[in-house]
């Protein structure tokens, strides 16, 4: 009676160098590398797996044996990552399957379609394409981690430099878990620093410590890495500017001693409401109060004056709107002159009386 069959720590290996063995002799030969030659572990079809960015450059040269081929015929990808191989040649239609799972049992490819998606660790794997005529061709990936630098963006520690972490997308040269720290800040990516403001990405928010007063909220000071220490202050508001009826009252900031900035309504004076503020210039008459006009040329609302060359205000001239939004001096009555003139006439009778009666 046989014993019964053991594994030993080596099987994995010894399975990915059979199989390499084997691509390589099909090579030398001119034959395809099939499916169950050398031992090589059949592992049944399995379905498509997840997008990636990472799929590899390759030989331009298909594997042949007889008609059918395959393509690529060799490729390097990140753990996880996906690869399409495309059959040509031979008796269509097509059958796939993963004949070498060197990068773990989570390894697979589409039976028909031929997407491949790569195991979670390194390795070696091995797809095989077989037509209906049971001609098979063979193409070896190689399943690696492709590692970037301190500073460049990651999704996964596995991706950075040996003893860096990603954190804030970014290969860091610490762990850099800090409440007040970051490692994407501008100039120092890469660099774990100590931080003003908010803190950043997934750290936990500063508290407020009353929460119908924003100015009690506390940030990030800079100098301490674990705790927000500081009251927030002018970058924050905590008031909102308003104008009705020519009252305007500006917006509120906070002091930075956890308390809101007094603020009073005030008239807008010769100007009027614009938005939620007093205007301070004008380009025409809607900016100013009732009763004044805009001066277009110094940009200003002026009080019941009327533009005349900056000698000012002709007497006894009634302003008028022009069609351009400044006033104008009306045109003096018809009558006035005709008064001057016989006001005129009557003092120089007068004095022609005055010099006749002298002796």
């Amino acid at each position: 009676m046989s014993k019964p069959r053991t594994h030993s720590g080596i099987e994995g290996p010894f399975r990915t160098l059979v199989g390499t063995l084997v691509f390589v002799a099909a090579l030398v030969v001119g034959r395809p590398a099939r499916a169950g030659d050398g031992g090589a572990a059949d592992s049944g079809s399995l379905d498509s797996g997840h997008d990636s960015g990472h799929d590899a450059g390759h030989d331009a040269h298909a594997v042949s044996t007889g008609m059918i081929e395959i393509m690529p015929i060799s490729a390097t990808v990140a753990p996880g990552a996906t690869q399409q191989f495309i059959a040509s040649g031979g008796s269509p239609p097509y059958t796939w399957s993963l004949t070498l799972d060197g990068s773990g049992p989570s390894a697979q490819i589409t039976a028909m379609g031929g997407l491949y998606t790569a195991g979670a660790v390194d390795g070696m794997d091995a797809v095989t394409v077989t037509d209906s005529a049971a001609d098979q061709a063979t193409a070896m990936i190689t399943v690696a981690v492709v590692k970037v630098g301190i500073g460049a963006m990651c999704m996964s520690s596995d991706t950075c430099p040996s003893g860096a972490t990603c954190v804030d997308g970014v290969c860091c040269t610490t762990g850099c878990g800090g409440q007040c720290q970051a490692c994407n800040t501008a100039g120092s990516v890469g660099t774990c620093v100590t931080i003003k403001g908010p803190p950043v990405g997934t750290r936990a928010a500063c508290a407020q410590s009353d929460p119908n007063n924003v100015c009690t909220s506390k940030v990030c000071d800079g100098t301490s890495a674990t705790a927000c220490t500081s009251l927030v202050g002018p970058s924050t508001t905590c008031g909102v500017a308003s104008c009705v009826d020519g009252i305007g009252t500006p917006g509120a900031i906070c002091m930075g001693d956890g308390t809101c900035q007094k603020v009073a309504p005030a008239s807008c004076g010769v100007y009027a409401c614009v938005s939620d503020q007093c205007a301070t210039k004008c380009i025409d008459d809607a900016e100013c109060s009732p009763g004044n006009y805009c001066n277009v040329t110094s940009g200003k609302c002026i009080h019941q004056a009327v533009p005349d060359g900056g000698v000012g205000a002709t007497s006894g001239a009634t302003p008028v709107a022009s069609s351009s939004g400044c006033s104008l001096v009306a045109s003096p009555s018809p009558a006035r002159p005709a008064l001057m003139l016989a006001a005129l006439l009557g003092s120089f009778g007068v004095w022609r009386g005055r010099r006749r009666r002298r002796p």
